[in-house]
């Protein structure tokens, strides 16, 4: 099982970016999450289609599960 955390931000140009995470801790608190949102637009160091990030939307946590089938014979 996969789960990775999904952190959506508003951009300056009003569109949304998407920033994922892998390996999501589901014990982080929003609280938390929102902190290190904050600390990604403040650093300014991702500017997704020319536009920086202006503010932390929400954020969520992803999980995936997959199943196989073989086959090769």
């Amino acid at each position: 099982m996969d789960k990775r955390m999904e952190l959506n931000f508003i951009k300056t140009d009003g569109k949304s970016a998407r920033i994922t995470v892998p390996n999501a801790n589901e014990e982080l608190q929003p609280e938390d999450v929102e902190s290190v949102m904050n600390a990604v637009i403040s650093a300014n160091v991702f500017a997704p289609g020319g536009a920086d990030l202006l503010v932390a939307d929400s954020a969520r946590i992803v999980t995936t599960s997959t199943v196989d089938y073989d086959f090769a014979g």
